[in-house]
């Protein structure tokens, strides 16, 4: 005899992939290795749509990933509208954003984010830590910038 599933038992988590888009292209990032053309995503009320199935569902934790969430054009309005239904949300981010626009080729490529706003709707950011030196951050990070500096200062904003 079989039982049916209570989904709230489970405890389940969610990891939606709202961006593929990031600047920073790291060496065995499971983002490029999708099947999603570079840069598409999901439309916004198709995330909340499935989101607010899951909730009733009983699935009550999300964590936004990418690429990097920060580089989606609306991602302050998904965070608030994921807020308002009631989960529990993780942002992995490289977190950059939060403290400096993003620059390719002298072109903003990512405005700077309000950091108090995006600590208002989420309970965990998750910032990368690759080493203790930006040498080793650089072995697995494509990018000029010293991101230990960056991620010791995106640390002490928040």
């Amino acid at each position: 005899m079989y039982k049916a599933i209570n989904w709230s038992d489970l405890k389940m988590h969610l990891n939606i992939f709202v961006s593929q888009k990031c600047f920073v292209y790291c060496k065995g990032c499971y983002s490029f290795s999708r099947v999603e053309k570079n840069g598409q995503s999901l439309d916004t009320d198709e995330i909340v749509k499935f989101l607010k199935y899951a909730y009733k569902k009983g699935i009550k934790k999300v964590t936004f990933c990418g690429g990097d969430p920060l580089t989606r054009k609306d991602i302050m309005v998904l965070l608030k509208k994921v807020k308002k239904i009631g989960y529990s949300i993780t942002l992995d981010t490289v977190g950059t954003a939060l403290i400096k626009n993003i620059e390719k080729n002298k072109q903003i490529i990512i405005k700077k984010i309000d950091a108090s706003q995006i600590a208002n709707l989420v309970d965990v950011i998750g910032i990368p830590i690759d080493g203790s030196t930006d040498k080793i951050f650089k072995l697995f990070r494509n990018t000029n910038s010293n991101l230990l500096k960056e991620q010791i200062e995106i640390c002490n904003l928040l």
